[in-house]
């Protein structure tokens, strides 16, 4: 059976690695990807996942839009060690597919209603989004089988928590 999942990113280089794995693993389900700021502006980490799952021909998988700012702090971006788009050294094709209409949270929600199974949500980006999900949509706790943070957690969760969210 196939693990479905929701991607919550800031679509940089090392969440492009992190994508094209779950993009090729056939275990993996991917419902929805959802972008928030985190290294560079959400905007421009919308259109890293745009123009991946474009490069990957994943069309198909809706991307949503989420924060542009943590809920506790004034977002600052890292362009200048990530590059001003987050994700330099290839010139990607112009991209032609859009982010659905629905911010991230609403559409994380919906995934989560819908599905008939309890789905997993990977964040590897700040934890705005997921922050955001848990706060408006606590009724749907019971549809998340289990979130997955990325490498940072390893370091110390109560420093990542404060400063990622």
């Amino acid at each position: 059976m196939m693990i479905p999942i929701i991607l919550d990113m800031d679509l940089g280089i090392d969440d492009a690695v992190a994508l094209s794995i779950a993009l090729s693993n056939p275990s993996i389900d991917i419902k929805l990807l959802t972008s928030v700021a985190g290294n560079v502006s959400v905007d421009k980490t919308t259109n890293n996942l745009l123009k991946l799952t474009t490069f990957f021909y994943q069309t198909q998988i809706p991307v949503a839009k989420g924060a542009a700012a943590p809920l506790k702090k004034d977002f600052s971006d890292a362009a200048y060690i990530h590059g001003e788009s987050g994700m330099p050294g290839y010139d990607f094709p112009q991209v032609t597919k859009e982010a659905i209409k629905l911010d991230a949270v609403t559409a994380m929600a919906e995934e989560l209603e819908a599905s008939i199974v309890p789905m997993t949500i990977v964040a590897t980006g700040s934890y705005t989004n997921i922050a955001m999900l848990i706060q408006k949509y606590s009724s749907l706790l019971h549809k998340i089988e289990k979130i997955c943070f990325d490498e940072w957690l390893f370091v110390r969760r109560e420093c990542v928590f404060s400063c990622r969210i």
